[in-house]
Formats: structure tokens, C-alpha cells, sequence
């Protein structure tokens, strides 16, 4: 096991696993043409969209077999401070003021992609501010489905030491005062990527259970960290849930 010595804000972290109740499908994309889109994911400001922002993604399925490929999201849904979390709202109907949240099969977003050439699947969704986790299903020539699916061309985070991959890709959305308001929870820009080059550095290593096995830890190290210093360095602890082992335990918070 390796040892972890006190780090500026540390996070310890193992993933999380949610409800299994309903999910509601998105409306199919068409008549848009993704022709200037590479596969990925692009976020772009837009007046057509709602939040004054889409982001178009493009699956590029590499078995070339997938008969039908929906993209889906727990966080894509947007919520009012009136309603609370009692009525979710798709992302085309969205209002200045409302923000996302979700993180369970009851806020679960599909959108059935467009599919735009052999291997290529297509869609588009307005999004507001913040930072959202993705995924893919794909439906295979005998009917089966695959699903937890990362996006090829924007990869998840991976334990080095593990070699287990986290389970969703992520995508950013900055914030627009003028078409998303002003109040609570709604510039959600702190989320995002940081720009000054202060970011610190995200360690994977391994170590082993109390069962005997072997479990990822991922531990993130400020920007200037010094290992020797001798005022201690505070330390923070995150458990993300239970996802298990094989989808990146330690992964989801980074």
C-alpha cells in the first residue's frame, strides 16, 4: 500500500450508485446539420437555445453496429426554487432561474441520437451553467442494449495504478447572466475547469482492502504543495457512494 501523506484539501473517494425507479426520453434531434461537428462533445453560445447555450454531441460508435444510441445524463434535468425537486424540468424547457440537479434514475434524461453517417449518432441540448456528467446506451443488432457507455472522444478520468476508468465523461457549460438570471445556484462557473494554470495535480494509486482486495484512492495535491512543510496540511475526506470497484470509486468527486 502506498503511503498518503497530508496534502492541502486531499479527497479520498468512492463513487455512488442510485435509485432504479424511471427515467423519461427526450424527443429525437432532427434536421440539424452536424456536418462542421467532430465526434465529441461541443459547447457553443447560441441564441436559439433557452440557456443561451448548446452543446451538441456526437457518438462515434466504434463497433459500427449500433442500431439505435441515446445519450443520457442524471444532472441534465433543471429544478425551480418553487417546485424544488418535486417537478423536473427537460432542458429545452428551461427558464432563467432554474438550475440543475438530479443523481438518480427519477432525474434521468435520455435523448435518442440522430444518426448522421455509419458510424456517427447526433444531438444537441441546451444546457445551463455548471459542470454535467454523460453518458451513452446503445442498442445492439439482437436487441440488447449497452449502457454506462463514456464518450470515445472525450475519455473519463483513469486509475494509473488500477487501470479502472470512471464511469461518465464530463462536459462544462460557462455562465450567462443575461440569459440565465442572477440569484442562488444558478452561476455555477466555480464548477468548471480553472483557467490560471493553479489547478494542483490529481494522484491514483492503489491500495489494499480490508477484504484483501485492491481499491483505487484518487488524492488531489494544491497548487504549490510542499510536501515537507512543517505546518500541517489540512485534510479533507470524500466518499462518493457505491458504485463499486469496477466504475471508478474514486474517481466521480475529481
Amino acid at each position: 500500500m502506498k503511503k498518503v501523506v497530508s496534502v492541502g484539501i486531499m479527497a479520498v473517494l468512492v463513487c455512488s450508485i442510485f435509485g432504479n425507479n424511471r427515467s423519461v426520453s427526450a424527443a429525437n434531434s432532427s434536421g440539424f446539420d452536424y456536418a462542421d461537428y467532430a465526434p465529441g462533445v461541443t459547447v457553443e453560445a447560441d441564441a436559439a437555445s433557452p440557456t443561451g447555450n448548446y452543446v451538441t454531441f456526437v457518438y462515434e460508435d466504434e463497433t459500427s453496429a449500433a442500431t439505435k444510441v441515446e445519450l443520457y445524463s442524471d444532472a441534465f434535468y433543471h429544478f425551480t426554487i418553487v417546485d424544488g425537486f418535486k417537478t423536473p424540468y427537460k432542458p429545452e424547457a428551461y427558464k432563467p432561474g432554474m438550475f440543475p440537479a438530479g443523481g438518480n434514475s427519477d432525474t434521468t434524461y435520455y435523448l435518442s441520437l440522430e444518426k448522421i453517417k455509419d458510424n456517427l449518432w447526433g444531438g444537441r441540448v441546451p444546457l445551463s451553467s455548471g459542470a454535467y456528467p454523460y453518458n451513452f446506451r446503445i442498442t445492439n443488432p439482437d436487441g440488447t442494449t449497452t449502457a454506462r457507455l463514456d464518450d470515445p472522444n472525450n475519455p473519463t478520468l483513469t486509475n494509473t495504478a488500477t487501470d479502472v476508468s470512471s464511469v461518465s465523461s464530463m462536459v462544462y457549460i460557462p455562465y450567462n447572466k443575461k440569459t440565465m438570471g442572477k440569484g442562488d445556484w444558478l452561476d455555477r462557473s466555480v464548477e468548471l475547469p480553472r483557467k490560471d494554470k493553479k489547478t494542483g495535480t490529481v494522484e491514483t494509486v492503489a491500495y489494499t482492502g480490508a477484504a484483501g482486495d485492491m481499491r483505487g484512492l484518487g488524492v488531489y495535491l494544491p497548487d504549490g504543495y510542499t510536501p515537507g512543510r512543517k505546518k500541517p496540511y489540512k485534510v479533507l475526506y470524500l466518499s462518493h457512494g457505491m458504485s463499486g470497484v469496477p466504475y471508478g470509486n474514486e474517481l466521480r468527486w475529481m
